[in-house]
């Protein structure tokens, strides 16, 4: 995967912005600071070098490909605290 060869767009970004503002009114905290995190690391990834099969694959092994992991583990937990309590 060559980071350099896929650039944010415009149009990409400027639907990804109104999203996180949508968030930022309606979502806990944990959730808003951990969407900006991804948008931060998306970002810093298009300054990196690219990386080579073997440092995905040691990425894919160690978990830190996967960018939306605290957020959707925020998600998830956001929607545990809503989820009625049963006795």
């Amino acid at each position: 995967m060559r980071s350099s060869t896929i650039k944010p767009t415009f149009p990409a970004w400027s639907v990804f912005t109104p999203k996180l503002s949508a968030m930022r009114a309606l979502s806990s905290k944990p959730v808003v600071h951990c969407a900006e995190d991804v948008a931060r690391k998306i970002l810093d990834t298009y300054l990196e070098p690219d990386k080579s099969f073997v440092e995905l694959r040691e990425m894919a092994i160690d978990g830190t490909i996967d960018l939306l992991r605290g957020f959707s583990d925020a998600c998830h937990d956001e929607f545990e605290e809503m989820r009625p309590t049963q006795f």
